[in-house]
């Protein structure tokens, strides 16, 4: 698979790693789109994110594998990744910048428990199951 790196002000680095075997509670997903958020663009442009680090966290694709305990429903469903909201604790948060709160950002960066090894910018991904959204087969 195929799946992009930032290394540093606009520097980014397209490399193969090996596909994905879903552990437990966890699905793979091929990645059909992805989404360039500000926070990319941002940490592309040099700002606070420290490098090296995995982007593309708006990211849609299908299920093609379930680990143990995911329920069988996900197996082909298309999905969308999913962000926890404010924790609502953390200082940003009891300043009133929720847009700021550390769980959100690690999420968006992949640095929480339940990120994935790398961004959705990639040709597959790795997510826990707790963090995908079925998508109505209605919208296209």
């Amino acid at each position: 698979m195929r799946v992009a790196r930032l290394n540093g002000p606009r520097s980014l680095e397209i490399t193969d790693r090996p596909g994905h075997s879903p552990a437990a509670g966890q699905v793979v997903v091929e990645i059909t789109a992805c989404g360039v958020g500000g926070s990319d663009r941002e940490a592309w442009l040099g700002g606070t994110v420290v490098a090296p680090a995995w982007f593309g966290h708006e990211w849609a694709g299908k299920v093609t594998a379930v680990g143990e305990g995911v329920a069988g429903r996900f197996e082909g469903q298309r999905v969308v990744a999913g962000v926890s909201p404010p924790c609502g604790s953390c200082s940003p948060c009891g300043a009133g910048r929720s847009s700021n709160c550390r769980t959100v950002l690690e999420q968006i960066v992949g640095l929480d428990p339940l990120a994935a090894d790398h961004g959705g910018f990639a040709t597959e991904t790795v997510a826990d199951a707790r963090r995908v959204v079925p998508v109505d087969e209605a919208i296209s």
